[in-house]
């Protein structure tokens, strides 16, 4: 399956990503310290939720 990409001079989206890849350097993601915010309600949190996530108190 081919993604065609509007307005990027005819490449497609497994082209373009593979020009990024080239030109940016890799960061694992622990070094980008993000923190995930799970917004659901306390039930659906605690049914299951990714290992790290904070429940919006």
């Amino acid at each position: 399956m081919i993604f065609e990409a509007v307005a990027s001079g005819g490449k497609t989206v497994p082209q373009m990503l593979s020009e990024a890849a080239a030109t940016v350097s890799f960061m694992p993601l622990v070094a980008l310290k993000l923190s995930l915010l799970d917004v659901r309600d306390r039930d659906a949190f605690e049914k299951g939720h990714i290992p790290g996530a904070r429940r919006k108190q």
